[in-house]
């Protein structure tokens, strides 16, 4: 999104101190209009030496913004956001709305040089000495990268950056390495050891058993006459249950756990392998910039990206291993819930007598 050019005639002629700046002004204008941002760059410039006017000032920042420099387009939208005496609450909601569109097309950058005290360049300009403080935002595209140490040994990093995206890029003139991330690549390797061996499932902690006392018997005094007694028969019931056999709480546990760190580790594999999935975007686009501009470069570029894919293969082997051990957990799980083994365990029949006394009627039983 581009703020309208100023070319009101207040602006290009009543205000205008010489006939220069306003020849200046309506030459920018018209390049514009043609598609030549380049040349209407250089025009609004020289009107604005001239005649300092806020309002060339948007103009400045919409040919920056054509020339796919945002950045500086940036800017110079934000100074005249300070520099002008009225900006009407549209003009300053549209100005803000294209700052932002303009953001989101620039890349966070944190350069890492080594040893301290290298100096670091970009694009060929100087731009301080390790350690650098902070990111720095530049324009998406083509970049190079480059650290001198003190010792006169150098290191370049060539890249093609994409928009939207936060990178740090390592400078070691000490090893002759560049590379993406703070961490060198064989570092990723170990990570990588580390993630392919699963945790020890813990032991089960015992449980001490209930012990339950029997209840107390109760002692009912004989009856003075002898009267046969009457049976209460129970109802026919099946008084048998079934329970499972030793071993099945710790066989489910123990299913569960592996079922987690299988699904665990190949979900964790799978989202840092898309890490190396996008450098590996990055070093194939690059690759394709130079291929027919640099041969050496390209060479560069084509080793580090078939290293790259080879670390992604075996992120990749390692996330599927890690699937399948989390599936036979899960099976496991579930066939041991289905079809481990039960025991019935008969209970006693309750036997009920009711016997008359003095004072009524007694009952007693068996359970």
């Amino acid at each position: 999104m581009a703020v309208g050019l100023c070319m009101s005639p207040t602006v290009a002629h009543a205000q205008a101190p010489s006939s220069e700046a306003r020849a200046s002004f309506q030459e920018g204008v018209q390049n514009f209009g043609a598609r030549r941002f380049a040349e209407a760059l250089v025009a609004f410039q020289r009107a604005y030496r001239v005649r300092p006017h806020p309002s060339v000032m948007v103009n400045i920042a919409n040919c920056y913004l054509a020339l796919e420099q945002p950045l500086e387009a940036i800017s110079w939208f934000e100074r005249y956001l300070h520099d002008a005496a009225q900006v009407t609450p549209e003009q300053r909601a549209q100005i803000e709305q294209t700052i932002a569109e303009a953001r989101r097309r620039l890349v966070t950058l944190t350069i890492l040089a080594l040893p301290a005290g290298s100096e670091v360049y970009l694009d060929g300009s100087a731009i301080g000495a390790a350690p650098l403080r902070g990111s720095r935002s530049v324009a998406a595209g083509p970049h190079v990268l480059e650290a001198r140490g003190p010792d006169g040994a150098s290191v370049q990093y060539q890249a093609r950056l994409e928009p939207g995206r936060a990178l740090t890029v390592t400078l070691n003139t000490a090893t002759h390495e560049s590379y993406i991330g703070s961490a060198p690549p064989g570092a990723n390797e170990a990570a990588l050891a580390a993630l392919a061996t699963p945790p020890r499932p813990p032991e089960p902690t015992p449980v001490a058993p209930v012990v339950v006392a029997p209840p107390a018997i109760a002692t009912v005094p004989a009856p003075r006459a002898v009267v046969p007694p009457v049976v209460i028969a129970p109802p026919a019931v099946d008084n048998t249950v079934a329970r499972r056999r030793a071993g099945f709480v710790p066989a489910v546990v123990t299913g569960s756990v592996v079922t987690l760190v299988g699904v665990g580790l190949a979900i964790g594999i799978t989202v840092y392998n898309d890490r190396w999935i996008s450098e590996y975007n990055d070093i194939v686009a690059t690759f394709d910039y130079y291929r027919t501009r640099d041969a050496e470069t390209a060479r560069l570029y084509q080793a580090q990206g078939r290293e790259h894919l080879r670390v992604i293969e075996q992120n990749q082997t390692l996330a599927i291993v890690s699937g399948v051990v989390g599936g036979v957990g899960a099976a496991f799980t579930l066939s041991s819930l289905i079809f481990w083994p039960r025991e019935r365990v008969a209970r006693t029949a309750a036997h009920v007598h009711v016997l008359p006394t003095p004072s009524g009627l007694a009952v007693t039983g068996t359970f």
